[in-house]
């Protein structure tokens, strides 16, 4: 009777230290979540990020103090632009901070967005651009969404179709006997390598199907988008191609061979009526816009964003079509692996088992 009470009491003295070490843990994270939540939910999005910093320049305010203003308002700010409260706190130069942050940056939106930051601070007319910007991640955004919603049922018959043989695969492992004998042979252990590895190649498959099909291909939807920040914040047109080719993104890499074809000697003009057709097969209206406005000089940035608008419509559809043919495309990789995947996972151990039952009763 002493043992038992010694030994209640021994783990009583053992859950309260276990209880007075993980409560105060429990507190610190729930402390940090609800900051971090607080945190999010304060932050806004890139595009209202840049809709506060346009209101205040064009309020009379420069562009390091609408920076700092926006600090203030949102401590959460380096979540989104690392390295935001630093520079407002040491006054570093904006355009520094811009091109350090756009060598790292991966988000297209974030890089849209340092990329207007930077050329307002280079040009010190951040209200125009600002507002472009905003505006193409806003529709950047909602292509996004709209696609997610329309591959959400899709990607969800996916996850489930490669995780299902995997749950039939461990249930049997569990309750029957006979599978996991005939589960644990070298032929057992061979069709299940082989089947996990026919899942993974399916689901790979499905996946990049899917990417590629909520992805725009044409990239000239987003050499306008670039043209577009530059030419509001002041930059000539010819200028503006320059500046975009300079970028190491798929606008950057369209245009880059009349930057090589400048660097030979050439006009940006002459290379972009040279380059016609490579830069654009389908649409040539934003190069001939290009040539007319160095030619005769006239205000492009209206028509350079029609032109975005116009292509980024055009992008949309393009993916409203590849969505509708993906259910019939995604047969191909459900037929050649996830099926076959499905039977070697699930369907070869459940009637091994039941042959093992078999063999042991006669």
């Amino acid at each position: 009777m002493l043992r038992i009470g010694g030994a209640v009491f021994m783990l009583a003295a053992l859950a309260l230290t276990w209880w007075g070490d993980v409560l105060p843990w429990l507190e610190r994270r729930y402390a940090r979540r609800r900051m971090l939540d607080e945190c999010t939910v304060a932050l806004p999005d890139i595009a209202e990020v840049l809709d506060v910093i346009e209101r205040d320049t064009s309020q009379g305010h420069s562009l390091h103090g609408a920076l700092q203003r926006l600090v203030r308002r949102h401590r959460g700010i380096d979540a989104t632009l690392p390295g935001c409260a630093r520079i407002c706190h040491d006054g570093s130069p904006v355009d520094e901070w811009c091109r350090g942050l756009l060598v790292e940056a991966c988000d297209p939106d974030v890089r849209t967005a340092l990329s207007a930051l930077l050329l307002a601070a280079r040009t010190g007319a951040p209200h125009r651009s600002l507002a472009v910007a905003a505006r193409v991640i806003r529709q950047r955004r909602a292509l996004r969404d709209e696609a997610r919603l329309a591959t959400a049922q899709a990607r969800a018959s996916m996850q489930a179709l490669t995780w299902l043989p995997f749950v039939v695969l461990g249930v049997l492992l569990v309750v029957d006997d006979g599978a996991r004998a005939a589960i644990v042979r070298p032929s057992g252990v061979a069709t299940s390598l082989v089947g996990i590895a026919l899942n993974v190649v399916g689901w790979r498959w499905m996946h990049r199907m899917y990417g590629a099909a909520t992805v725009g291909e044409d990239a000239v939807p987003d050499v306008l988008d670039a043209l577009s920040l530059e030419v509001a914040a002041g930059r000539p047109p010819a200028r503006a191609v320059l500046d975009v080719a300079d970028g190491p993104t798929a606008a950057g890499r369209l245009v880059r061979p009349v930057r090589d074809d400048v660097e030979n000697g050439l006009l940006v003009g002459d290379s972009l009526r040279r380059r016609r057709e490579l830069l654009d097969p389908h649409r040539t209206g934003w190069v001939d816009t290009i040539v007319d406005a160095e030619r005769d000089g006239f205000p492009v940035a209206r028509v350079l964003e029609q032109l975005s608008d116009t292509a980024r419509t055009e992008r949309r559809i393009g993916v409203q079509r590849r969505l509708r043919t993906l259910t019939v495309r995604v047969t191909a990789p459900l037929v050649t692996c996830v099926l076959p995947a499905f039977v070697l996972l699930a369907i070869v151990p459940m009637v091994a088992g039941v042959v093992t039952h078999l063999g042991e009763v006669g």
